[in-house]
Formats: structure tokens, C-alpha cells, sequence
């Protein structure tokens, strides 16, 4: 073989063998996101709300796992991966409920956060994600809860003055250039681009029992 095609050979061996090293490191992302987000393991995570919410009523989002939204999300990941500390092989990265200030000795960058909305809202964000033309609070962001109970307000409609069923759960990914800071609310996740998050499904508020006559 000349030179010359020898070093476009070498070329092309080289870009195949980077190919294929991204190719491992997405497929491990997506093993990580598989297990993260499992019915058994984000239920088991929702029993810690079982006061205002029922971990049972969890319902996984099949457009969670696949198309667009997962594609853009799993991108968003690879970009960042080195950004999530927590080892894909510890456990400390599935405990990714609550508020980040709560679980100072086991770090998860990714989390498992909450979205109140009116309940004719909850189909359209499951299978296309939130929509910046759609924000009303602030143009800039979307707004997210670490606990339950602060979302449960937003899912009243304003027509009906009826309040939601259910809650849209979400992972998202809050590295600094996807987050609209505001340290005077620190219950609260502002999230100023749709790629980080992804919308995984939706669980039912506690009902009250009913009044006995």
C-alpha cells in the first residue's frame, strides 16, 4: 500500500475506534438511565412523600425511553459526563430525590424533581417535553419542585378551580448553564433549556378518605 493510502487507512481505523469508545460510554449511560429509572427504584424513592403522594400510582412514560426526548437527553449526558460525580457503579446515584442540600453525603447531579400543572397539560408535556412558548410564571425558565407538596398548588385549574390528580415527575439535569439561579428559593429548580430535562411519568396525590355519614 503507498503512503498515502496507508495514513488514510490509519485515519479510518482511528475515527472507528473513537466511534465505537462513544459508543460504549452512551451504552453505559443508557444501562445507568435504565436502572435509574425503573418502576421499582423510583417508587421505592416516592415512598418518602407517601404522606401526599401514592409511590404505587407511578406510571412509567413510554416516550421516556425513546425518540426525541430521550435522544436529545442522552446527548445532553454525554456531553456532561464527566460532571456527574457519583460513580455509575455506587448506589448513591439513584438516590436522587429531594433537595440537593439533604443528601450532602451521597452527591447526585442528576435528579428526580416534580412539575404541577392543570391535568389537560400532563399528555402533551409527556410526549413533547416542556415548551419555552408555554411558560407563563417567567419566560426564562421552567420551574420544578424538590418535594411534592410545593408542586400540588400549580395543578389547579383556573376554568374549573379544580385541583390535579397527579404530578409530572422528571429527571433532569441542572449543571450550571441549564439553571436560572435564585438562591432565595431553595426548594425550587429553575431550568432555562428543555434538553436537560425529561419528563419519565406521573404519580397520584394521596386521596383523602372519604367522610363518613
Amino acid at each position: 500500500m503507498d503512503p498515502e493510502g496507508q495514513e488514510k487507512a490509519e485515519g479510518q481505523e482511528d475515527t472507528k475506534r473513537r466511534k465505537s469508545k462513544e459508543e460504549r460510554r452512551k451504552e453505559k449511560l443508557q444501562k445507568m438511565l435504565a436502572h435509574m429509572l425503573s418502576e421499582e427504584n423510583v417508587r421505592e424513592q416516592l415512598s418518602a412523600w407517601q404522606n401526599c403522594i401514592d409511590p404505587a400510582s407511578f406510571v412509567l412514560n413510554e416516550f421516556a425511553f425513546s425518540g426525541p426526548l430521550y435522544g436529545r437527553f442522552l446527548e445532553r449526558l454525554y456531553e456532561h459526563r464527566r460532571a456527574i460525580k457519583a460513580p455509575i457503579a455506587k448506589r448513591s446515584i439513584w438516590r436522587c430525590f429531594g433537595s440537593p442540600r439533604n443528601d450532602a453525603a451521597h452527591p447526585s447531579l442528576l435528579r428526580l424533581v416534580f412539575h404541577g400543572t392543570p391535568d389537560q397539560n400532563v399528555e402533551s408535556i409527556l410526549l413533547l417535553g416542556m415548551r419555552p412558548s408555554k411558560r407563563r410564571a417567567d419566560r426564562r425558565c421552567d420551574w420544578f419542585a424538590y418535594e411534592p407538596a410545593f408542586s400540588k398548588r400549580f395543578t389547579v385549574c383556573k376554568e374549573t378551580k379544580t385541583r390535579g390528580k397527579r404530578l409530572l415527575v422528571f429527571l433532569v439535569l441542572p449543571v450550571k448553564k441549564a439553571v436560572l439561579h435564585n438562591s432565595n428559593m431553595e426548594d425550587v429548580l429553575t431550568m432555562k433549556h428543555a434538553s436537560y430535562q425529561l419528563p419519565v411519568g406521573t404519580v397520584e396525590f394521596v386521596q383523602a378518605p372519604a367522610a363518613q355519614t
